[in-house]
């Protein structure tokens, strides 16, 4: 975690180019039952960690991968907890395996909704396996309470307990498991802490369903999408397989090495880990054949979690040493660490546009901008995403970000700011915004002063300078009534 907090901070000076992050980190100022797009684990997480501590870069990295180290800890505790899963098999190779995918490591900085599930599906599948193997109704009632907080993340998760419903019906220890009480008892607790969700919406109108199901818009993209997909953990997985490769080289020759890594793909068995790791995958997939959503890279995050328990039970016989792959664990995250810095220096010098969109810098000079004569600093900042939002995070985070052109009707006496990024002044962007804000500005009778601002980043980071042009609308309070 500590290797690739270092990394990030030293190759990227700014977050997720999409926004994903500052959009999570708003819906969580309010811990507001859901949002217009997602349920609200992810932005209850990221409100919890910013009561703490400060709204920073570094700050959100640490919360990134600390998320992934969460998700670790329960890939660590199904090696250990659970052997019987991968019986004659030294644990090291999966956790090692685990950790160099790349949703554990280079995708897990961006913290969101697809994220969040990367720490709660393991402990998920722990705490279901233990409840199978375990007397009593401890761990199902933390299934429930795994299950709904995964429901709470994403809706997506559908796919991974319908996964844990099938292994529950189609093997002996789960048969054995719906003949007790404590089934009844994970539904209940997963029921209960739902609930809330489900009641806010209803009340909302059903707005998170409305925005998944607008994601299945059908093109002649589908069957790209699918093939890609499909091979995703093939891609994701790719520095694992480099490494387990290596280590079946060191002890079998190439011909042994190919044959491994041909081998792990190819189940030994359709038990329990082949269910837990292959049928998520079939389910999304025929989901997106269907037509019931559109397949999205990013899905693929949380899907790979059970893939090396999947691989090291399929190379029950391959020679694999334990010692070469944690040595090659160890130059991966030397690697890393050397090559971030090199990285950093590369989009700096092709001048990368979300190396150098100047959201911080921005951030404190409109608000030292502030005309004093409007009165009181501004409560409200409206405009496009994620400009916006940049307002709040890096400067006041008192101050709402509102997505239109201007405040709804109920924020129009308090003061704020309409804020128009313009993009970077060589590309002269065309934006609706101003005319937006002006339309507004001419519908209220308010105070206002207009600014045209460049900000450029600087320092020995940014090789080139790039100014970057906001259009800015200061609102003051209602004109009075002559």
């Amino acid at each position: 975690m500590i290797a690739w907090l270092v990394a990030r901070s030293v190759s990227d000076p700014s977050l997720d180019p999409y926004g994903d992050m500052l959009e999570t980190w708003h819906w969580g100022q309010t811990f507001s039952l859901g949002s217009d797009k997602h349920p609200p684990l992810s932005g209850w997480v990221a409100g919890l960690w910013f009561l703490i501590f400060p709204t920073s870069n570094v700050a959100y990295y640490l919360l990134a991968y600390l998320n992934a180290a969460v998700g670790l800890l329960g890939v660590n505790a199904l090696v250990h907890r659970l052997p019987g899963m991968l019986p004659g098999r030294d644990p090291v190779p999966v956790l090692i395996c685990a950790a160099m995918m790349l949703p554990f490591s280079v995708l897990a900085v961006k913290f969101n909704a697809n994220a969040i599930l990367m720490s709660v599906w393991p402990w998920l599948i722990y705490c279901f396996l233990r409840a199978l193997t375990e007397p009593g109704a401890r761990f199902s009632i933390l299934t429930g309470l795994l299950g709904a907080l995964a429901m709470l993340g994403k809706y997506f998760s559908i796919v991974v307990l319908l996964t844990l419903f099938v292994v529950s019906v189609t093997t002996p220890m789960g048969r054995q498991w719906w003949r007790t009480p404590a089934p009844w008892a994970a539904l209940v607790t997963g029921f209960v802490v739902f609930a809330p969700h489900l009641v806010w919406l209803v009340a909302n109108g059903g707005t998170t369903l409305s925005y998944a199901f607008a994601q299945n818009e059908v093109d002649s993209e589908g069957g790209r999408r699918f093939i890609r997909f499909l091979l995703l953990p093939l891609a994701f997985g790719l520095p694992a397989l480099v490494l387990l490769t290596m280590a079946t080289w060191q002890r079998g020759g190439v011909r042994s090495a190919l044959m491994a890594v041909l081998q792990a793909w190819i189940p030994r068995d359709y038990g329990m880990i082949t269910q837990l790791t292959l049928l998520p995958w079939v389910l999304t997939l025929i989901c997106g054949v269907t037509g019931l959503v559109t397949l999205s890279s990013p899905w693929a995050l949380p899907l790979l979690i059970m893939m090396p328990f999947y691989w090291l039970q399929n190379l029950r016989r391959a020679p694999i040493s334990p010692m070469i792959m944690a040595r090659g664990f160890q130059a991966w995250l030397c690697a890393i660490l050397l090559v971030s810095p090199l990285y950093g220096f590369y989009e700096s010098m092709r001048g990368s546009d979300n190396y150098y969109v100047p959201r911080q810098e921005a951030a404190k000079l409109i608000a030292d901008q502030w005309p004093p004569e409007l009165g009181r600093s501004p409560s409200w900042v409206a405009g496009p995403w994620p400009e916006i939002v940049s307002l709040s995070f890096y400067g006041d985070q008192a101050i709402a970000a509102i997505d239109a052109g201007g405040p709804t009707d109920t924020e129009t006496s308090e003061p704020g700011v309409i804020l128009c990024p313009m993009g970077f002044v060589e590309r002269n962007l065309a934006s609706p915004c101003p005319d937006q804000a002006a339309a507004w500005l001419s519908r209220h009778d308010r105070e206002s002063r207009f600014l045209m601002l460049e900000v450029a980043r600087s320092g020995f980071r940014f090789l080139h300078h790039r100014p970057y042009r906001y259009q800015v609308y200061y609102v003051g309070h209602q004109r009075p009534v002559e």
